[in-house]
């Protein structure tokens, strides 16, 4: 395996679609964030955390996103981050990157 460039965003539904399907969304866009940290393996704990590979700034927009390298044999989780103590808030993780990546969901 090689090293791998990777661009990770994370995004909320905009206020355009706050007023179609996600009609029950009636707070204005939260502040979000997220950071990139290695781990040891798939089943490692977070204290075993490095460190961030990555991160972006608490931005009150519909998307944030940060660019990265990947190293090979190594795991990461992404950790999302938010200002908002309204409604529960939909988001979405991407990751575009040079080469195949594994991407599963995670309880913290």
């Amino acid at each position: 395996f090689e090293t791998t460039e990777c661009s990770v965003s994370l995004l909320q539904p905009q206020e355009r679609l706050r007023a179609g399907i996600f009609d029950r969304l009636f707070e204005p866009l939260a502040c979000i964030g997220f950071v990139v940290l290695p781990i040891s393996g798939p089943s490692a704990s977070l204290v075993d955390v490095q460190k961030a590979a990555a991160a972006t700034r608490m931005h009150c927009r519909a998307a944030v996103s940060v660019d990265c390298w990947l190293q090979p044999g190594h795991s990461y989780v992404v950790v999302p981050l938010s200002f908002h103590d309204g409604a529960r808030l939909p988001v979405t993780c991407a990751c575009v990157s040079s080469r195949p990546v594994l991407m599963q969901q995670r309880s913290l």
